[in-house]
């Protein structure tokens, strides 16, 4: 397992994880968003709380599948997978630089896990001067693609209900 910590810069609330040298058209992805991520078949947008600022980012590849965080109510967490024809994902600020980039060494489909923290306190001082902790993500990839192609936590923050409009994949809150 690779563990990297870096800060990302959201703008306009997003930031992103696509196939490097791959076609990751931003623009397409609206219809997509569970509040959390916004897939596309290169690439996917990760929605933030902060509008203009930086995110904690933590990244982790591990070398086998996503255990994904279902048995845990208290996280807000979105999967899905992402083809990489060249073998690489890079996570970038909008419009650029590079803060993280992984080589898988052959073109595969990979699995992307963000687990989200703090996108409320972000959102709620988003115009104001005060200080408050960082938004925090926890991003997992996996060279494993993820078993039915995108997941979601039932749990929902009050950032990223204002941007579902795709849900069909939600885990029950049961």
């Amino acid at each position: 397992m690779i563990e990297r910590h870096t800060m990302v810069r959201a703008d306009y609330y997003q930031y992103y994880a696509l196939a490097a040298g791959g076609d990751f058209d931003t623009s397409s992805v609206d219809m997509a968003n569970d509040g959390i991520l916004a897939p596309a078949e290169q690439g996917v947008r990760i929605s933030t709380g902060v509008q203009l600022g930086d995110v904690d980012l933590t990244v982790r590849v591990l070398d086998g599948p996503l255990s994904l965080p279902a048995e845990n109510p208290g996280v807000i967490a979105s999967a899905c997978t992402v083809h990489l024809p060249h073998g690489r994902l890079a996570i970038t600020d909008w419009g650029g630089p590079t803060v993280f980039e992984h080589e898988f060494g052959r073109p595969l489909v990979c699995a992307l896990l963000v687990q989200v923290e703090g996108r409320d306190e972000a959102l709620d001082h988003r115009y104001d001067q005060v200080q408050v902790p960082p938004e925090r993500h926890l991003l997992t990839l996996s060279p494993v693609p993820l078993s039915g192609g995108r997941w979601r936590t039932a749990r929902m923050d009050r950032a990223g209900a204002a941007l579902e409009t795709f849900t069909d994949h939600v885990a029950s809150a049961g």
